[in-house]
């Protein structure tokens, strides 16, 4: 299984969203995360196999 790491784009954020959801007691929204994708300082990533997406970071500066 080959792991491919890039850039997280608005097509993701549907994905992203419901693997955060099945995931955690407080998910963040799709709208965090479009937000996230879409600020400067921010830097966000997904793992995919194939077209799968099964990881995801998003990382930030913060002033």
């Amino acid at each position: 299984m080959e792991l491919r790491v890039r850039k997280m784009g608005v097509k993701d954020i549907d994905t992203v969203a419901e693997i955060e959801r099945n995931s955690l007691p407080t998910p963040w929204s799709a709208q965090s995360f479009l937000d996230e994708v879409n600020n400067p300082l921010s830097l966000c990533l997904v793992g995919e196999t194939g077209e799968l997406i099964i990881a995801y970071i998003c990382i930030g500066l913060i002033l």
